[in-house]
C-alpha cells in the first residue's frame, strides 16, 4: 500500500488524538477504576480506530468495506470480552472484593 499525504495525515492526526484521550483517562483514573469503566475505556480506544478507519474509507484511502469489516471484528471479539468484564465484576461485588472502590491486583480481598 502506498503512503500518501493523506494516510500520513490521518496516521499524526489519530496519533494526537489518542495522546489526548490517553492524557485524559490519567486524569481520570481514580474516577474510572473506582466505577469500573475500564471496558468503557477500551471501547472508546478501539472506536478511535475504526474511526479512522471510515475516515480512510471516506477519503479513498481504503476501500469502504475494510472499514465495515474493522468494525464487524471489534464488534464480534470485543462483546464476549466486555460481557465477561460485567460478569467478573458482579461476582467480584457480590462476594464483597471490592472495597471502597478498589480491588487487589490478583482479585483477592485487600
Amino acid at each position: 500500500m502506498p503512503v500518501s499525504l493523506e494516510l500520513v495525515v490521518l496516521l499524526i492526526g489519530l496519533a494526537i488524538w489518542c495522546s489526548l484521550y490517553a492524557l485524559i483517562l490519567h486524569w481520570i483514573r481514580p474516577w474510572y477504576n473506582r466505577h469500573n469503566l475500564t471496558a468503557l475505556t477500551v471501547v472508546l480506544g478501539n472506536l478511535w480506530i475504526i474511526a479512522a478507519m471510515f475516515i480512510a474509507a471516506a477519503t479513498g484511502i481504503v476501500p469502504m468495506g475494510a472499514a465495515v469489516l474493522l468494525f464487524l471484528l471489534n464488534a464480534a471479539a470485543g462483546m464476549p470480552i466486555i460481557i465477561w468484564q460485567f460478569w467478573d465484576y458482579s461476582i467480584r461485588k457480590n462476594k464483597s472484593i471490592i472495597r471502597n472502590g478498589n480491588c487487589t491486583k490478583d482479585g483477592t480481598e485487600d
